[in-house]
């Protein structure tokens, strides 16, 4: 498994038979780590947030529907989710429409990824994701059901 960080995102991946990717937190880097997957013939296969931010969820949509990865969140995060299209009108943003949640995190602590396993946990300030015990260095938030 490697993790490539790009200014707000990471993209933490493993090269094999079976190559795959999983973006956290794609900000405005989906350019960059577009071309990244390209060169490096990886497959996306899921999104994830270590939060809900505007800035964050703003491009899932159009993720999702380009690569076929599965955006996965939790119960507490749609709240927040749903409240994107208000906030995007408030700063003159169209068109923002709110990223459905292909599987909802909730109650679990694993998700399989092909020969590699992805862990989640609730921290007291963040969402812990981890790859075969690898922690996936997020920065810290204040609150993972806050928006920014």
């Amino acid at each position: 498994m490697q993790i490539q960080a790009f200014n707000d995102a990471y993209l933490v991946f493993e090269k094999s038979e079976n190559a795959w990717a999983v973006l956290v937190d794609p900000g405005n880097e989906w350019k960059n780590i577009q071309a990244f997957l390209k060169t490096n013939q990886l497959t996306l296969k899921y999104i994830l947030l270590s939060k809900p931010t505007f800035k964050n969820a703003f491009r899932v949509n159009q993720i999702k529907q380009e690569t076929g990865a599965k955006f996965l969140s939790f119960q507490s995060d749609m709240l927040q989710l749903r409240k994107l299209p208000k906030l995007a009108d408030e700063v003159n943003v169209c068109g923002i429409k709110v990223p459905q949640i292909d599987r909802f995190l909730d109650g679990l602590t694993e998700v399989d990824l092909g020969g590699s396993v992805l862990k989640i946990s609730m921290k007291s300030d963040h969402y812990e994701y981890q790859i075969n015990s690898h922690v996936i260095p997020l920065r810290k938030v204040e609150s993972p059901g806050k928006m920014e």
